[in-house]
């Protein structure tokens, strides 16, 4: 069993100081559904409902396999790619890995730049993105330290 070994982390300016936020941070927020849904769109707009986050997956590929959601009244069922910005697609090669060609929602934590490319498979297909920040129930600070205390009190960091 081949387990992820790479786990991004970046250093983000908190109200305190700097503060690092990791990736698997970014996916554990998306997992336990920790958001408002009523604030998830895609960026153009459209209304996204999760009626299943996926499964957690802990080895290369998307981050969540078989997520069925809704985006824009359409019912959409495949995979969830979670990044820190939109650029990270490409920076990963996920444009030319064909694993990622079923994912239906690339899941951002910072809406994007205006230089940056959007995402797009080696199918050639741009999969919806949402900007997980405007979603967030708590400021970074606040998931930042609960995942601190929940690694200081012994937690996996394979579960949810």
């Amino acid at each position: 069993m081949m387990i992820r070994e790479l786990v991004e982390v970046r250093e983000i300016q908190g109200l305190y100081g700097p503060m690092r936020i990791s990736e698997r941070l970014l996916q554990r927020i998306w997992g336990r559904r920790d958001y408002s849904e009523a604030r998830l769109r895609t960026l153009d707009g459209r209304p996204i409902r999760v009626i299943r986050t996926g499964s957690w997956n802990h080895r290369e590929g998307p981050d969540f396999l078989d997520a069925t959601l809704e985006i824009g009244g359409e019912r959409v069922r495949g995979d969830v790619e979670i990044h820190f910005r939109s650029r990270n697609w490409r920076e990963h090669g996920h444009h030319l890995d064909s694993a990622f060609s079923s994912v239906i929602l690339h899941a951002i934590l910072f809406p994007p730049q205006l230089d940056e490319d959007e995402a797009i498979t080696s199918t050639g297909v741009h999969p919806p993105v949402c900007a997980m920040l405007e979603a967030l129930d708590f400021g970074l600070e606040e998931y930042a330290e609960q995942e601190a205390v929940r690694q200081f009190c012994g937690g996996d960091d394979g579960d949810l």
